[in-house]
């Protein structure tokens, strides 16, 4: 399927959930995700503060941060993506694509253990798709760590269109376990 059509049918999808489904689904995952952690003794992560239609992420990083694990999220800088390193202190702001950032500056840092990214769409080989920026593409090519991402299970596609500089995930999350290893 093109990366358009893949899209639009996942974001229905997503629609689809009540605030209440999203929020069980979520805190599914969130546990499965905390494992995998405490499994692998993980101790830095790239995670991303989410959006009323992603995978809540709020409790994976206080999770996190119970764990002592080094939290980094995402700051956008031109057509960069940076990481800034989080506190439960820490403030935050909306960029300009909507998405909660920091206010410093953020660093070119692609050592994080394990990089958690958000998804529109996967499909079974794991090919993730994004909101179509690149952001993260760019940012994957780089990371050193780990590549899982978070979805619900609606959001999984039979089969989307790739391209040769879309970053395939190492692992998907859902709220009906692992997909990939």
């Amino acid at each position: 399927m093109n990366k358009r059509s893949a899209r639009a049918l996942a974001k229905a999808r997503v629609k689809t959930l009540s605030d209440a489904e999203k929020l069980i689904k979520s805190g599914v995952i969130v546990n499965d995700v905390l494992s995998f952690v405490d499994e692998n003794g993980i101790k830095s992560v790239f995670v991303y503060k989410s959006s009323d239609d992603e995978v809540q992420t709020n409790a994976i990083i206080d999770g996190l941060f119970e764990r002592g694990v080094k939290v980094y999220i995402p700051k956008i800088s031109g057509d960069l993506m940076r990481l800034s390193v989080i506190s439960k202190k820490s403030k935050f702001v909306r960029n300009i694509f909507g998405i909660f950032e920091t206010t410093d500056d953020g660093e070119d840092f692609f050592d994080a253990e394990l990089n958690i990214v958000p998804l529109v769409a996967f499909d079974k080989t794991l090919t993730r798709l994004g909101h179509g920026k690149g952001y993260y593409d760019r940012y994957l090519e780089k990371a050193t760590g780990r590549i899982l991402a978070l979805a619900y299970d609606c959001q999984e596609i039979d089969e989307i269109d790739s391209e040769t500089h879309d970053v395939k995930m190492q692992l998907v999350i859902t709220e009906s376990g692992r997909k990939g290893g």
